[in-house]
């Protein structure tokens, strides 16, 4: 595991924050800034589209951990949210989550009025991690890489929505999580993580609340608004 924290650190992904989780730390890695190059002659591009690829087909079906191998290489996936949004018609309501400042390039951090935090984030340049054919595989070396201290056994089986649009239900995505108590503080926390190895890229969700009471009602907050979006193509 050492050489492959060491390539990933080449390919320029570096841990620029950490949240601690009732004695777990989660490192955030930062995007890989790309130099500016000089610009190059227009020239046709062929689609970057697999033949014989149906993308539609992809979306309408659960992204289990072995259906990772049916994304087009190369092919990048992202979190919608709208948990700052508020509701409206008969369920109107405010927003039950708050933004607030992002700790790393590429996460998005929110709070709500229980003392609860939640952050989701994609991750870069995880090739070295990946597992060929092997998501679930690649999804627990994801944790190892962002929790060194976390074990295989207490990672368990666990799905968002995989739709653009948050809280339409339909087809959902297969995560691996991590949830813990601290005994002194009685606060709980919770992780979800996917590596998409097709993609080069790991997706993750951490929320921490001062009580298990208190997480339980945001994990069902958060599921009801949080999606992984699936690729265009």
């Amino acid at each position: 595991m050492l050489g492959v924290r060491r390539r990933l650190a080449a390919g320029g992904v570096v841990a620029v924050a950490a949240l601690a989780l009732a004695g777990c730390t989660i490192s955030l890695p930062a995007q890989q800034e790309v130099p500016p190059t000089a610009a190059a002659p227009t020239s046709f591009a062929a689609p970057a589209t697999t033949a014989g690829h149906d993308a539609a087909a992809v979306a309408a079906a659960d992204m289990t951990f072995a259906a990772g191998a049916t994304l087009s290489p190369g092919e990048p996936l992202a979190f919608a949210d709208s948990l700052a949004t508020a509701s409206y018609g008969s369920d109107a309501a405010a927003p039950e989550w708050t933004a607030a400042p992002s700790p790393a390039a590429g996460s998005q951090k929110y709070t709500n009025a229980a003392g609860c935090t939640l952050v989701h984030w994609t991750t870069v340049n995880q090739g070295p991690l990946a597992t060929s054919g092997d998501d679930r595989a690649a999804t627990t070396e994801l944790f190892r890489y962002l929790m060194p201290s976390v074990v295989e056994s207490s990672l368990k089986p666990a799905a968002w929505s995989w739709n653009k649009e948050p809280g339409k239900g339909g087809p959902s995505i297969d995560f691996l999580s991590y949830r813990s108590r601290d005994a002194a503080s009685g606060s709980a926390v919770a992780a979800w993580g996917r590596m998409v190895s097709a993609a080069d890229m790991g997706l993750f969700i951490s929320l921490a609340c001062p009580t298990e009471a208190a997480l339980d009602l945001a994990t069902a907050s958060a599921s009801a608004r949080l999606s992984v979006v699936p690729p265009s193509r």
